[in-house]
């Protein structure tokens, strides 16, 4: 989810209003007084990684609009204890089974052959049961060799990470190994750029950006051509 001003910006979207002040108050006093005419309305907000200050945003909760409903999704729970969150509930990541099922649906049927199956199921392991680490290690080591699973398996058991705020360090992990098989210096240098600008960042952007940060006008030409189909073919191998 993107931070107050886009999410001002989705909610007011569905709803078909148009928000043309340039101050962000004024924007969220519109929204506000949209949604508590609303008699019943259901807001979800998904993916939430920090605390979200509803106020500021516009939306009426508790006995601004008992009529507004909040449904709110995060990886951390204290996030949603510290918005005041009442009811609270766990959903549970995957077992053994649902976790190689989705596992073998990524990586393809090689991961059954008698000498990758052993060292394959313990690396769906070390996922944690995590649907989104589960997708992007499979799709990373897909097709690779014997000796890329096992050097793969120990990344997954000695994560490099400290204490990230929000992520757990199997998710960390994962999400390191899927950079590290990311093919030549250039779209790792993409990848940054990525982490930089944010989750919701235009691909013309991210080639503009790209461009300007090449070598050369040769090879900026060069890489907005090449990049575009390159950039999307790694996303769908790699990352979820």
């Amino acid at each position: 989810m993107g931070g107050i001003g886009k999410t001002k910006l989705g909610i007011a979207e569905k709803l078909g209003l148009e928000l043309h002040e340039e101050v962000e108050s004024r924007r969220a006093s519109r929204l506000f007084e949209r949604l508590r005419n609303q008699k019943k309305i259901l807001v979800v907000l998904d993916n939430i990684w920090k605390h979200l200050d509803l106020e500021t945003v516009g939306i009426p909760f508790g006995e601004d609009h008992k009529g507004c409903k909040l449904l709110l999704t995060a990886r951390d729970l204290s996030v949603l204890l510290k918005m005041g969150s009442k009811d609270n509930f766990l959903i549970n990541n995957l077992n053994d089974e649902e976790a190689w099922r989705l596992f073998k649906m990524m990586a393809g049927d090689d991961v059954e052959n008698r000498e990758l199956k052993s060292t394959a199921t313990d690396v769906a392991r070390a996922c944690g049961g995590l649907p989104i680490a589960l997708t992007t290690v499979a799709k990373a080591l897909k097709s690779k060799s014997l000796q890329k699973w096992k050097s793969s398996l120990r990344e997954l058991r000695t994560p490099s990470m400290g204490n990230f705020e929000g992520v757990s360090a199997e998710t960390y992990s994962c999400i390191e190994l899927s950079f590290n098989h990311l093919k030549g210096e250039q779209l790792k240098k993409i990848f940054r750029l990525c982490s930089l600008m944010g989750n919701r960042i235009h691909t013309s952007d991210l080639f503009k950006y790209s461009m300007g940060l090449a070598m050369n006008n040769f090879q900026c030409m060069m890489l907005f051509v090449m990049s575009q189909c390159q950039l999307h073919a790694e996303a769908n191998m790699c990352f979820w």
